[in-house]
């Protein structure tokens, strides 16, 4: 087992000397380093440098371990509000520096410049499980949103206070212990150094010979078993972790076990289902024949017919089955003739082995009063067009109809009586042979148990398949706690569908829960929605496209843009062609770096505004990565560094082609290291 902990400094030190280092001294390397030599007979190694009782209390816990436990990898980083994120062998020189006389903005401020989240970044990787134990300022200094990454065979606990947990995102394979006043009084311990103490009181269980012991395997397994352990500790282990300070009265531990918010496991009873993602359908096509030098296409082009879809690219879907929704269908006349006098596998060039689910697409008519099907119509539809699959029609019980008592059991009603409708009305279809889609229904809800109630219905009248619909913009924590509720319902016989929710690390807890399907066009998006996170990769960081927007002259924004400028629109079309020119030359290992930088950045300024360089280092790490080169697929390998030109559709798309593509890989990745 390779532990990390991440402490925080505190403000009492093993040396105070009235010329102890000033934040203003950490501006400068060489002021530093001066100042550091003046200090020299002060300095000592950052373990040794904090005397706070929660460091004394991490410390004891710490070479604890280390002495009965040889043969683990246990390490120690120390967050440090003048030296940054440090280890704790790191040679330091005193100083008055803390985050807690801070303000927000400036607490984040500091830790950009001291690239605290970076250096934690870099050093996560090697360990199997994380304590952070730190306080408020020190946890917005982490910079915890978005989440820190973390892999399946990785584990992080967070010892915090109330307060502070609340900073600390919900993710699958966080665990979180608030600790408030009431716990500091049930262990005779500050609050500000609980967290050390407890952890002290884990590592004395850890190495005990106890018949009842815990291990850290047993942590990593199950956390659980530390608020557990900590309900049941014995006073007298209480005791003596304190006799090392003061002489304090026996005491309790915790009256009941504290919420240790970590999610449970358990396998549902679908679990031998394979799991498969579904990639909702949006008119997401491009032209295979398009000029990226020119910008044009060919002449007498018919993008319904000629232009491809993402599977057309690559030698197997990015999916294992497509969604459609009927509004979106109905929204193009030729689109919907074409569908119906083709079919749906037809139409959209896909194998017969490539399942299509269909949908009523209840977001488009979200605030009519009453859904724009009814039963019978969207039952020969589905049948009509050819679906694999066909969802009972909902209506979304989201938002401002959510919080409408009236409204939302009047919605829930309508989507509970269509779903028993459609069943009902599809097996006495069935029975004729009138049908060859097998049916979902959908529940709606606005909390677990409304539906719970609604997916035990659908189960009871005779579903084998059901859906989670309205969850697409839920919090992680109330689809989890949807799905702790609902998922010890799923028979084994059933699949259940996540609408619109497909969040790579929770596909793990989805699955345990009886989730089996989940679709999401979030991957293909992100190409173009957003300043960062464009372009995906499978190993490394997201990257953010280079924008070079398109100029028409006819375009009303293009001519305010002259006339605010003073420059004609030849002018313009000069700097645009610059920065492409800039581009493919980099590509081809023609032009360096910075020049590239630079061209891209002229028209950057000028089509969007004089001071706007918030790009610059986002565009710089794309081009110095260059992590086109590094992608093996047909698109990447195809077009070059045009795929991370923002720039219109055939662009835009491929990227989002590439995207879906990395993200499938991820997906069938992580299902199959659990399937078994």
């Amino acid at each position: 087992m390779r532990l990390l902990v991440v402490s925080s400094c505190t403000g009492e030190k093993k040396y105070s000397p009235p010329n102890q280092l000033a934040l203003s001294d950490f501006d400068n390397p060489s002021i530093l380093k001066g100042r550091e030599e003046e200090l020299f007979e002060y300095s000592c190694m950052a373990s040794d440098m904090y005397t706070g009782q929660q460091h004394l209390y991490m410390m004891e816990g710490l070479q604890a371990l280390r002495k009965n436990l040889p043969d683990n990898q246990i390490d120690l980083y120390i967050l440090s509000a003048g030296y940054g994120l440090i280890p704790e062998d790191k040679i330091i020189a005193p100083y008055n520096v803390t985050f807690a006389e801070m303000t927000s903005s400036q607490i984040k401020q500091l830790s950009k410049s001291l690239d605290i989240r970076t250096e934690l970044v870099n050093i996560l990787p090697k360990y199997d499980m994380v304590f952070f134990l730190l306080g408020d300022d020190y946890l917005r200094a982490l910079d915890l949103n978005p989440p820190l990454e973390v892999a399946l065979w990785q584990r992080y606990l967070f010892f915090a206070s109330k307060k502070s947990s609340r900073q600390i995102p919900v993710h699958p394979r966080y665990c979180v212990l608030p600790l408030g006043p009431e716990d500091a009084t049930r262990f005779h311990c500050a609050l500000v150094s609980l967290k050390g103490l407890l952890f002290k009181l884990i590592a004395q269980k850890i190495i005990s010979n106890d018949t009842d012991g815990i291990s850290l395997q047993d942590i990593w397994e199950n956390p659980e078993v530390i608020p557990s352990f900590f309900y049941n500790v014995d006073k007298q282990i209480i005791q003596t972790s304190l006799d090392g300070f003061s002489s304090f009265p026996a005491m309790s531990g915790m009256s009941k076990p504290s919420t240790w918010w970590c999610l449970p496991k358990g396998r549902a009873a679908n679990w031998h289902i394979p799991m498969r993602f579904f990639l909702p359908e949006g008119d997401d096509r491009v032209d295979p024949e398009y000029d990226f030098l020119t910008d044009t296409h060919l002449a007498n082009r018919d993008g319904m017919v000629d232009d491809r879809y993402s599977h057309e690219f690559y030698q197997k879907p990015n999916y294992n089955g497509l969604l459609v929704s009927r509004t979106t269908i109905e929204s193009n006349k030729r689109k919907k003739a074409l569908l119906s006098e083709e079919g749906i596998h037809s139409f959209f060039r896909l194998s017969k082995d490539i399942p299509v689910m269909g949908d009523c697409g209840a977001f488009m008519y979200l605030t009519d009063p009453e859904p724009r099907y009814t039963t019978k119509d969207i039952l020969e539809y589905y049948q009509l067009l050819g679906f694999d699959y066909g969802v009972s029609i909902d209506h979304l019980i989201v938002g401002e109809y959510a919080r409408n008592v009236d409204e939302r059991k009047r919605r829930y009603d309508i989507t509970r009586k269509n779903a028993v409708d459609f069943l009902k009305l599809w097996k006495e279809g069935d029975a004729l042979g009138r049908y060859n889609f097998k049916p979902i229904g959908v529940a709606q809800g606005w909390d677990r148990k409304s539906y719970r109630d609604a997916v035990a219905e659908l189960i009871e009248v005779g579903y084998d398949f059901i859906a989670l619909g309205g969850l697409a913009k839920a919090d992680t924590r109330q689809i989890t706690e949807i799905l702790q509720a609902v998922g010890p319902l799923i028979p084994e016989y059933a699949q259940m569908h996540l609408f619109g929710v497909s969040r790579l690390d929770w596909i793990p807890l989805f699955r345990e829960w009886g989730v089996t399907s989940v679709d999401s066009a979030s991957p293909l998006r992100q190409a173009w929605m957003g300043a960062e996170n464009n372009y995906h990769t499978m190993d490394g960081p997201s990257y953010a496209a280079i924008r070079v927007p398109p100029l028409k002259e006819t375009s009303k924004t293009v001519r305010n843009l002259c006339d605010v400028r003073g420059i004609t629109f030849e002018d313009l079309q000069k700097y645009e062609q610059r920065a492409l020119r800039a581009l493919r030359e980099y590509g081809q290992n023609m032009l360096d770096l910075e020049d590239t930088v630079a061209a891209v950045m002229s028209y950057e300024k000028v089509v969007r505004n004089d001071k706007n360089d918030v790009m610059e280092p986002m565009y710089r790490e794309t081009l110095a990565d260059r992590p086109w080169e590094n992608c093996g697929c047909p698109i990447c390998r195809s077009i070059g560094i045009e795929v991370i030109i923002f720039r219109s559709n055939n662009r835009n798309r491929r990227r989002g082609f590439h995207n879906t593509h990395v993200f499938f890989k991820k997906f069938k990745q992580i299902i199959g290291n659990f399937k078994n």
